[in-house]
Parts: C-alpha cells; structure tokens; sequence
C-alpha cells in the first residue's frame, strides 16, 4: 500500500503541469523565436546594404567599416546567412586605374596615342567602356600592340567577401531557441515518467494480495 501511495503522490506532481500547457507554451515561443530570426536576417541585409553604398561612394575607410560591422554582426547573430556582398564599383575602380597606367605608359607609340584620343572623349574614365572602344579601334587598324588586351585585371575574389554564421548565437534569438529545446525535453521526459508510473501503478495493483473469503 506504501508503494501504491508513492506512485500516486509521483503521478499528482507530475500531473499539476498539463502537457497542453506546456505545449501551449512551446507554440509561443516557436512563433517567437521564427520573428526574432527574421529580425536577425533584416539586421544582416541592412549593414550589407551599407556595404555596398559605402563600395559605390569609394571611400576606403567607410568600405572597410561597413565590412567589420557585417563581420561582426553575422559572427554573433544566427540565421545571417546568404551576406556574400561584392565590392564591384572598387573592382571596376582598381581596373580602371590599371588600364589608364598602361595607355598613359604606353602614349608614345602614335597609334596608341590616336586610339587613346578617339576613346578617351567617349567614356568618362578608364572602365569596361573604354577598353571595348580600344580593343575596336585596335582592330581596325590592323596588328599592333594593344597595350590594355594583355593587361592583367585584379583577381576578383579578392573583392568577394563572405562570413560564416553560427549555428547557435547567445542573442535573444538564440535564448528563445534554448528554451524550444528545454520545453520539448521537459514533455518528453514528463510523458515517458507518466507512462512509466502508470505502469508501475497498473503492475503493484495486480501484485496486491486479494483478501480471503469468509
């Protein structure tokens, strides 16, 4: 009878938490750990945006801030992925200042020079516009050292940057996340003891000796 009393006082704790409770709870806090990603993801876009426009303004120190603070924030904050930004103006800049230092060095030829006078007017610096117009009017007059064909571009990886996030970040977003983890863990370990003290109670009652008949 001891024992009988024991498992039901067990069964009575365990039960004074419902599961739908619990369940109700872990729905909450799903919903708010998926807002509380997404916010995460914006917070990512957002300072690569900043990027990007700190890349189109050109100015060194700004690129290189905007790139810590990307760095930064995705090293803390889960679910930051896809924040591969691409410093294309930089690329076309240090390109362009390559093709001019090669046309500037390379002005004593006369054909150079002719070419470099017809193209130079047409595009307002030394970009991808400037090197078709040489390459064009290189051809048109025939075999001749084009002093941009074989000029060696920056390698663009170096222009590609990329950050791994965590899979877990202590954030507010993480903690949601912990504590998903904690409830499913509480109902499972709660059903499992429910089912298990159910079954010791089922098994004790079978075993209780029947009292003799008179």
């Amino acid at each position: 009878m001891a024992d009988i009393r024991t498992v039901k006082r067990a069964l009575k704790r365990i039960s004074r938490v419902r599961t739908w409770q619990l369940v109700l709870l872990l729905i909450l806090l799903v919903l708010a750990a998926a807002a509380l990603l997404r916010l995460n993801n914006i917070g990512m876009v957002e300072r690569r945006d900043a990027v990007i426009a700190a890349d189109a303004k050109g100015k060194p120190e700004d690129i290189k801030a905007a790139l810590l603070n990307l760095q930064h924030y995705v090293a803390h904050h889960m679910n930051t992925d896809g924040n591969t930004v691409y410093l294309q103006k930089q690329f076309d800049r240090d390109s362009a200042e390559l093709v001019k230092k090669a046309v500037e060095t390379s002005r004593a030829n006369p054909i150079n020079k002719e070419v470099d006078d017809i193209c130079r007017p047409q595009y307002s610096g030394y970009g991808q516009g400037y090197v078709e117009c040489s390459r064009a009017e290189h051809a048109k007059r025939g075999p001749g050292k084009n002093p941009v064909a074989t000029l060696a571009l920056p390698d663009g990886d170096n222009y590609r940057y990329s950050y791994a996030p965590p899979l877990l970040s202590f954030d507010l977003a993480g903690w949601v996340i912990i504590a998903i983890i904690i409830i499913i863990g509480v109902i499972i370990v709660r059903t499992i003891a429910l089912w298990c003290l159910l079954l010791m109670l089922r098994i004790k009652r079978r075993k209780r000796p029947t009292p003799p008949q008179s």
